[in-house]
């Protein structure tokens, strides 16, 4: 269970290209690995950055999520979920290529 002092704060976006879960990083660019995001401290600076970031046209629907700042993965379900693609078949989508090589 993440303690208050484990919550940070990234932002996260789709590609429009291919629908991919992307997240901010150093320097204005974006990752599609979690553990690449930029950890914010608080809500509010996490917001300052939003409305600050020029986003790329590519880059779609931006918000705020929590990140566990140990591992800079998302703390909800929601958003760990979003990280494998479509969820319907195994077959599809991030999570076939974590089953096709084993992660």
């Amino acid at each position: 269970m993440n303690t208050p002092q484990d919550n940070s704060y990234a932002i996260s976006a789709n590609r429009l290209h291919d629908g991919i879960v992307v997240y901010l990083a150093q320097n204005h660019q974006w990752s599609t690995e979690p553990s690449h995001a930029l950890s914010i401290p608080s809500h509010e600076h996490a917001l300052n950055i939003l409305k600050n970031t020029p986003i790329p046209h590519d880059i779609i629907e931006p918000y705020i999520i929590n990140i566990n700042s140990q591992n800079h993965t998302p703390s909800l379900f929601r958003e760990q979920l979003r990280t494998l693609g479509p969820s319907v078949r195994k077959d599809l989508g991030r999570q076939a290529e974590k089953i096709k090589y084993g992660e």
